[in-house]
């Protein structure tokens, strides 16, 4: 089910005040969660995404052997 709201973000704030803490929980999950999923579908950046996963070759700068004619 989904619903939608037109509520000023004031509104928004004193409803969210009226949860139980469990409640107010699962409400930031949910924001989160939502948060993410727009920011992948925008194509937004994600910092840090592919820390420790890429490595480069210790030789990556030195010269190709294929254009050794050329230099």
């Amino acid at each position: 089910m989904e619903l939608k709201l037109n509520v000023q973000f004031e509104e928004l704030v004193k409803l969210a005040n009226q949860l139980s803490l469990p409640e107010k929980q699962r409400l930031i999950a949910i924001l989160q969660k939502t948060a993410h999923i727009s920011k992948t579908q925008k194509g937004e950046r994600e910092l840090g995404k592919y820390k420790g996963k890429i490595k480069m070759a210790d030789d990556f700068n030195s010269p190709l052997d294929d254009f050794e004619d050329y230099m």
